[in-house]
């Protein structure tokens, strides 16, 4: 049986890393993620934003 996608937005009001925050997006049983590219995003301020989808995808999330 298939299951529907599951997605939430990658910024949940936590000031956590990003990698960090996806292992908990994927442990807590999320299938999809948004990301979120302004200046509370540690990655995107440090001009590292073109690595976050790759972060994603390494915990094998499906960016939405």
């Amino acid at each position: 049986m298939e299951m529907n996608p599951l997605g939430i937005f990658s910024w949940f009001g936590y000031s956590l890393p990003l990698k960090q925050r996806l292992k908990l997006i994927k442990q807590a049983g999320f299938t999809t993620t948004c990301l979120w590219f302004g200046n509370k995003e540690q990655m995107f301020h440090d001009g590292l934003a073109d690595q976050m989808a790759g972060l994603a995808r390494d915990q094998g999330l499906v960016i939405d």
